[in-house]
């Protein structure tokens, strides 16, 4: 990553070292890797999401699943309108009616993966996107999906999904102050899914977006306050 140096102010060799920051695609699914998709009926594990940018030095995890899994849908119904031929399915949990914003959902149909941010890398967060719907062309069946993160006290993200073949392209802003600067953590995205009679979700193309810093070397620093220091005391003379 190409680092570039500001200088804010310079009296006796203070200085100021600000790194460049890149926007990024950070991790996320198309389902492409899902093992056994197209086959009928039943379900797979979804084991891999994808690093969408290896050289950042962010690790991501596998996804993980509480009370649901996902299911593989081979039917054309299911792809339709979708970003990707891959689409998966949130096995919702039955009769589990629609949340409220900032409700816990941890006893739900649950989807989660993790990303690690090393000491020497910054990440601010900007935005989470995916598409969704409910899996039935019905309209008057309710079926819904929530998001929240590891960084959140409760659902930040509820609604009652369309039917078959409308798709809701949901985007949902991480501009907070909470998601940005972080280093040296880890941060967990979390979907939820439920329904009155069936809680079955089409699910595609989660990812996640955010401006990736490196945190400059102590060497680096040191050297910058030598520099400037040597060059206000040029000025001097």
């Amino acid at each position: 990553m190409k680092i570039s140096f500001k200088k804010a102010a310079l009296v006796l060799g203070a200085v100021s070292l600000q790194s460049s920051a890149s926007a990024a695609l950070i991790a996320g699914s198309d389902f492409s890797n899902a093992a056994g998709f197209g086959k009928a009926g039943g379900g797979y594990d979804v084991v891999n999401v994808d690093d969408l940018n290896v050289a950042d030095g962010i690790s991501v995890g596998p996804w993980t699943f509480s009370n649901s899994k996902f299911k593989s849908w081979s039917d054309g119904g299911a792809r339709a309108g979708m970003a990707s031929d891959h689409v998966t399915g949130i096995d919702g949990i039955k009769d589990d009616m629609v949340k409220n914003l900032g409700d816990s959902a941890s006893g739900s149909g649950t989807v989660s993966f993790q990303i690690d941010i090393p000491a020497g890398t910054t990440l601010d967060l900007t935005k989470v996107t995916f598409d969704w719907r409910m899996a039935t062309g019905s309209s008057t069946a309710k079926r819904w999906i929530g998001f929240d993160t590891s960084l959140d006290s409760g659902l930040t993200f509820v609604s009652i999904g369309q039917g078959r073949p409308g798709v809701d392209n949901t985007i949902i802003d991480l501009s907070d102050q909470k998601f940005q600067g972080l280093t040296d953590t880890s941060v967990t995205f979390n979907w939820y899914a439920g329904g009155d009679g069936s809680g079955d979700i089409d699910f595609d193309m989660p990812t996640v977006h955010g401006n990736v810093s490196a945190i400059p070397e102590p060497s680096a620093v040191a050297l910058f306050g030598l520099a400037g220091l040597a060059a206000f005391m040029r000025r001097r003379r």
